[in-house]
């Protein structure tokens, strides 16, 4: 699907200062995807069975619309496809390691926005509902799509039913996933606890 082209680093803190935190591979095509304005197509990532179910995933999180008010908590919308697409967009940790995945957040999210990551399993977003959870190395290497179980219509709503299962499907995920919040977010690698699950 058509790619919102995010700013691939900030290269300054509030104060003016210059930061490095220039990613190891070219910035992502898309990863949040919340305000992309998708087209109809094919998604290279249909018909792929889903990746193991004790593999890692890592989402970024970014403010305002995953967090709570204080920033304590996420949000279902941090797992709700943007409009338009099934597709919650995430990094596998084992493809390499916590660093990388914190330079893809780095290199996809404004700097002003990013929080910190989130951890959860395949087999908890498969057991919450997920269609799959797919490999779709064209948006960048590593990264995975979560297949909700219904797109996110824009402008014809879903059915009762369908609305409740979707949410219901976020309300999972947010109950499954942890989120750690940046400890630092100038560093080049992740400084904050090990992002691999094992439950």
């Amino acid at each position: 699907m058509p790619a919102e082209q995010y700013p691939a680093e900030a290269d300054r803190d509030a104060a003016g200062a210059k930061v490095s935190v220039a990613p190891a591979v070219p910035p992502p095509a898309e990863t949040g995807r919340e305000d992309v304005d998708a087209e109809e197509s094919v998604s290279p990532t249909e018909g792929q069975e889903s990746l193991p179910r004790d593999q890692t995933l890592v989402r970024f999180v970014k403010t305002p619309s995953h967090l709570n008010a204080k920033r304590t908590r996420l949000r279902p919308s941090a797992f709700r496809p943007p409009a338009e697409s099934d597709e919650v967009s995430v990094v596998q940790q084992a493809f390499r390691g916590d660093d990388y995945c914190k330079e893809m957040a780095v290199a996809a999210v404004r700097a002003a926005e990013y929080h910190g990551l989130a951890t959860g399993l395949v087999s908890a977003v498969l057991d919450a509902g997920a269609k799959a959870v797919v490999d779709s190395p064209h948006v960048f290497p590593g990264h995975a799509d979560i297949i909700a179980p219904h797109v996110n219509q824009r402008d014809e709503p879903l059915s009762a039913e369908e609305t409740h299962e979707l949410q219901s499907f976020c309300e999972a995920l947010v109950d499954h996933f942890l989120y750690f919040p940046d400890p630092n977010k100038e560093s080049l690698g992740w400084t904050g606890p090990p992002l691999a699950r094992a439950s």
